[in-house]
């Protein structure tokens, strides 16, 4: 919605918002060339439901997107952000950073199964809920960066074998300053590629 207009914008292939926290209105519902969405600290956003301004309605809003084409999407410091998309993102996204939005509760592993395109997932400062990651809860995932995440405690390997299988293509495992992590679960034989691991200031492990 600009100045009362409601705009369509039928070959956006990037949107960003950044740092406009005064910010109001609906995002265009219908994006089908969407490749990359970045949020960062500005999404004041009136819910066509509610009329409250509230963080957590940009993910209201995200869910009856067209957004088959999404790509890339970034998240960063919506402290209150509590609900991840529910639908309309699994089909292509390849990239998915989440940072500095600590109420943000991360999806089970059933959940993640869907996102068959998923190949970078970072979370920095985030997800405070989250006490333990399954590797192979994402079917081609090839980075993993988990970077101060305070609660977790384990990560682990799921047992179904299309979950071993889904190991094959993790390249890069960098975990961070998790104080609480106290295991981690890497068998030879499922992360045959695996080039890069870093594990640096987790106290406990």
């Amino acid at each position: 919605m600009i100045d009362g207009i409601t705009t369509e914008f039928p070959r956006l292939s990037h949107l960003s918002l950044r740092s406009c926290p005064k910010l109001k209105g609906n995002l265009p519902s219908n994006l089908p060339c969407l490749v990359r969405l970045d949020v960062e600290d500005c999404c004041v956003l009136e819910s066509e439901f509610s009329g409250e301004v509230d963080n957590r309605n940009i993910m209201r809003r995200m869910n009856v997107f067209n957004f088959n084409s999404l790509q890339q999407l970034s998240l960063y410091e919506i402290p209150s952000l509590t609900a991840f998309p529910s639908n309309g993102l699994r089909k292509a996204l390849k990239t998915l950073s989440i940072e500095f939005c600590k109420k943000l509760e991360f999806p089970s592993h059933e959940f993640l199964h869907s996102y068959k395109a998923l190949e970078d997932l970072k979370i920095m400062s985030s997800c405070c809920s989250l006490t333990s990651f399954s590797l192979g809860s994402l079917p081609v995932l090839k980075r993993l960066n988990l970077l101060d995440c305070k609660e977790l405690k384990s990560i682990s390997i799921l047992e179904e074998a299309a979950a071993r299988q889904s190991l094959m293509f993790l390249e890069h495992l960098q975990v961070e300053e998790c104080p609480e992590l106290e295991s981690i679960s890497l068998l030879d034989l499922c992360t045959p590629n695996l080039s890069y691991f870093e594990k640096r200031v987790c106290l406990s492990i």
